[in-house]
């Protein structure tokens, strides 16, 4: 084991442990191991072995993007068999999840021994919050977050739509709770630090949907200045990258349509290249998304230098968004392809393969 590989596990185990507000005694005496064998494991002077690093990480809840534990106690498998009740996709459209969801929640507070585990917990607040998004998201989907339409009818409809004094509480309380639940694991939790933690890839989830939830209160830079510092933590760091490629990417997706929707079209050209490359390099399949950011990004660019779309220095552009939209034909993404369409005939006036729009 070189010296670098231990240094780096040492100082992964000791920023999780002080994150997590445990002492070496606690760790220590968890996995079995004495206080001056884990001194040694952090300062990287001695390489644990497989299990008792394999019990370490479960404690710390470090997983690279798997939230199931490596080792479940019976307490751990009561959970997850309770957790297999929650709908596979929550849809708030969908009374029935919702249902499931608070009937959840009611089981969990019943069993004290599991709501004495902090994970548990965690885990609990996010469904909690996630109740109280819903509504703010259903109001989002038959408005402004119609995905039929453009850009500017978005953001029009939008400028002149409110939520109900009760929505606008409910994502108060929300918020709230996402804070709530990454202090149970980092008890100093700063959203400026992001990129110094070592999160799980659950802990991603939380901070990205307390992102969104600033999002739909209005809090936009907020919103967009969550996502850097996540994008920034993440891509630092290859191995986890590569782990949790596919939530990397959607982390991205979701920063580029942000900052196009806040006219900051080079600042999301510079990601959505970025994530073009991760998608090309991990052999992931969100390349249609990203190329159509890219291709958006390019395209604004070029007309706010050359006052309009159809020009020739939109071709570049032009030749990425093909490329989404075919992409996005084998991947099946109609969202995308809607998209693109869209864009070549209003700016264009042409079909996606360049053809004119037949007379109406």
């Amino acid at each position: 084991m070189k010296n670098f590989e231990l240094h780096e596990i040492g100082k992964l185990v000791r920023s999780l442990r002080k994150q997590r507000g445990l002492t070496q005694a606690d760790l220590a005496e968890h996995v079995n191991i004495d206080v001056a064998t884990l001194s040694k494991i952090e300062n990287g002077h001695a390489m644990p072995r497989k299990n008792t690093l394999a019990n370490l990480l479960q404690k710390l809840r470090f997983d690279a993007g798997d939230v199931t534990p490596l080792f479940l106690s019976e307490k751990e498998a009561r959970f997850e068999k309770l957790k297999e009740k929650l709908p596979k996709i929550r849809d708030p459209r969908n009374p029935e999840h919702t249902q499931k969801m608070k009937e959840f929640i009611e089981e969990f507070e019943k069993d004290s021994e599991l709501y004495e585990d902090e994970f548990n917990r965690q885990f609990v607040l996010t469904v909690q919050a996630s109740i109280l998004v819903n509504p703010a998201n259903v109001a989002v989907t038959q408005t402004w977050g119609n995905s039929k339409l453009t850009k500017e009818e978005s953001l029009k409809i939008k400028a002149t739509t409110s939520f109900s004094p009760e929505i606008i509480a409910d994502l108060d309380k929300a918020i709230e709770m996402y804070n709530q639940a990454m202090q149970l694991t980092i008890p100093v939790f700063e959203i400026e630090k992001l990129d110094e933690y070592y999160l799980s890839g659950f802990e991603y989830s939380i901070i990205r949907n307390l992102a969104n939830a600033y999002y739909l209160r209005g809090k936009e830079d907020l919103s967009i200045d969550i996502y850097k510092q996540l994008e920034k933590g993440i891509d630092s760091n290859y191995r986890i990258k590569s782990n949790i490629g596919g939530s990397y990417l959607s982390i991205i997706a979701n920063l580029c349509n942000l900052l196009i929707n806040a006219d900051r079209y080079e600042e999301a050209l510079e990601y959505a290249s970025k994530g073009f490359e991760t998608c090309v390099e991990l052999q992931l399949a969100m390349l249609p998304l990203l190329a159509q950011f890219k291709g958006i990004a390019m395209l604004e660019i070029v007309n706010k230098e050359k006052g309009g779309y159809d020009v020739p220095e939109a071709e570049e552009a032009k030749i990425i968004l093909r490329d989404a939209y075919y992409g996005a034909r084998l991947a099946r993404r109609i969202s995308v392809q809607q998209i693109v369409e869209a864009l070549f005939a209003t700016n264009f006036k042409t079909k996606v393969d360049g053809t004119p729009l037949e007379d109406i």
